[in-house]
């Protein structure tokens, strides 16, 4: 809802369509539930009956983009019916890239411009299993390709994913990059008698937020593992916080580690627990898939919250980070003392929907806000 707010602080008037709302949103938008908004965490790796295998298999075969298609098909008409006069744009944001399906479906009823904004790799690093198949992708691309061809502008986060972006649609993609709001206040006291959990004072607290496989399939938690276990042989103090959700079998993996009196699963948190747990860390863990090209998104929020970055895992995406430094050896010399690095690099959501005014108001539909 970042940007959101950031649209609505330049004047302009915006209404969500989402699976759920809270809040303020509830007033002016319009909740369309989904059957499944959030993955099940103890069904994701259970054993399933072969008739749900068989009917979850031609699922993910037949309906494309992805599986959300018809949430987001039933989405679109809902918008329709409750906003009879429609919109001047229209914003799509994937992943799902099923929405953008929506987008044009509400570009088309209301005749109103629409904005498509690409946050993930749609062929080239896909995040859904059945799209690695080259013989998906065949089919996939001539309609991914139409789609986006009608939109009016089209964004990514990363010059990498603009330009794939760029060859589907056939027409320039611009960069709005990561944006996040300034951090929290730090608290000394976050981590003392933090709910069901009692840690010393003496404690060095290492924290990693969000989810492994469930956001992306090839993103292990095995290797982060195997790293701070290895450290904390030679420094005792660590304490590693898992904040964000993870599969009952990545839970298993920290017992069969060894490691359940210095790995604390927090299990799903909200964005404004995880901004603290971000920010009042001696040191956050930052890794991604081996075969991704790119930074993992929330390294925006990892920089803003001024504290030391430590990247598990190889592959092309490192190369965003500088210099390079062995995670293990800076585990090791983790203390107490924070470091005092300089909470910088904060792209505001203001700042963010101003660039993406600007390129509304440059577009051929030139749609009024």
């Amino acid at each position: 809802m970042l940007m959101v707010r950031g649209l609505r602080e330049a004047g302009a008037r915006v209404s969500v369509l989402a699976p759920v709302l809270n809040g303020d949103e509830l007033a002016s938008g319009l909740a369309v539930p989904h059957p499944q908004p959030e993955p099940d965490l103890e069904a994701v790796d259970a054993a399933l009956p072969i008739s749900v295998k068989l009917k979850n298999f031609f699922r993910r075969w037949l309906l494309y983009p992805d599986a959300d298609i018809r949430w987001c098909r039933r989405a679109a008409k809902a918008a329709i019916q409750h906003w009879p006069d429609g919109f001047d744009w229209v914003i799509t944001s994937s992943p799902p890239e099923s929405l953008h399906v929506a987008g044009r479906m509400l570009q088309r009823h209301w005749s109103c411009a629409w904005h498509a904004d690409i946050r993930d790799f749609w062929f080239q690093y896909p995040l859904v299993p059945v799209r690695r198949y080259a013989f998906r992708r065949w089919l996939e691309r001539p309609f991914a390709k139409s789609l986006l061809a009608k939109a009016d502008i089209v964004t990514a986060v990363s010059q990498p994913m603009a330009e794939e972006a760029a060859k589907i649609s056939g027409r320039a993609a611009s960069v709005i990059k990561n944006f996040v709001d300034p951090p929290p206040a730090r608290d000394a006291n976050f981590f003392d008698g933090y709910p069901d959990k009692s840690f010393t004072k003496d404690m060095i607290h290492v924290v990693y937020t969000g989810a492994f496989s469930l956001s992306d399939p090839n993103r292990h938690l095995a290797p982060v593992l195997d790293v701070f276990k290895k450290a904390a042989v030679e420094n005792p103090d660590l304490i590693l916080h898992l904040a964000g959700p993870l599969t009952t079998t990545e839970q298993r993996l920290i017992d069969t580690k060894s490691l359940e009196d210095r790995v604390f699963y927090h299990g799903r948190v909200d964005a404004a627990t995880a901004r603290q747990f971000q920010v009042n860390a001696h040191a956050l863990i930052l890794t991604a898939a081996e075969g991704t090209c790119v930074v993992p998104g929330k390294f925006a929020e990892y920089k803003a919250a001024g504290v030391p970055i430590i990247a598990i895992g190889s592959g092309p995406w490192r190369q965003g980070l500088g210099r390079e430094r062995d995670a293990k050896e800076q585990l090791i010399a983790l203390t107490r003392e924070r470091e005092g690095l300089a909470q910088s690099d904060i792209y505001a959501p203001q700042a963010a929907a101003r660039a993406v005014l600007a390129l509304m108001a440059d577009a051929p539909a030139n749609g009024k806000i």
